[in-house]
């Protein structure tokens, strides 16, 4: 869920400062989502476990 959100947004974003916001921009920003979410669920699995492992460390659990 992370991933897709990651990718989702930073595709859009990055491909509409290259693009502009154009119809050229929302044509092909279905294609730049489907490149960067592969790449964006590594990230996500890694450092996404390694967050929680640190903020159960910082936070005391409630019990």
């Amino acid at each position: 869920m992370i991933a897709r959100f990651i990718a989702v947004s930073m595709s859009g974003i990055m491909s509409a400062v290259g693009l502009g916001l154009t119809w050229h921009w929302l044509a092909n920003w279905p294609k730049q989502f489907v490149i960067a979410w592969p790449i964006a669920v590594l990230p996500t699995q890694v450092y996404g476990r390694l967050g929680f492992a640190v903020a159960g460390r910082i936070v005391p659990r409630r019990d």
